[in-house]
């Protein structure tokens, strides 16, 4: 098995490590597209992300309503949100994810 050696000087390790952050920046963050194979499999998917498998209805109505909020149209059942860790874990789920995916606004 051969060993790739670079040399420990800063002037080779820079540009590799500036190559890699660009590169990792590059990749999509959203996980696995949404497909009619996948949501035949269990995977709850909205507004075109991929959020996993999960059966939980406050889960799902959670990731919706982050989705709105990230969206501009705020919408969060507080109560919910209070008392249920799935729906409050869904909401932030779906702001996050849909923030990344919808465009910036003027």
């Amino acid at each position: 098995m051969k060993r790739l050696i670079l040399p420990s000087s800063p002037f080779y390790t820079m540009p590799l490590l500036i190559t890699l952050i660009l590169l990792n920046g590059c990749t999509s963050s959203t996980g696995p597209q949404c497909t009619p194979a996948n949501r035949q499999s269990g995977f709850f998917c909205y507004d075109g992300i991929n959020f996993g498998r999960n059966d939980d209805p406050l889960f799902r109505r959670g990731v919706i309503d982050g989705c709105k909020t990230a969206q501009g149209y705020f919408r969060k059942a507080y109560s919910l949100s209070a008392s249920s860790v799935s729906y409050r874990q869904g909401w932030e789920a779906g702001r996050a994810r849909c923030r990344m995916a919808t465009p910036s606004r003027p």
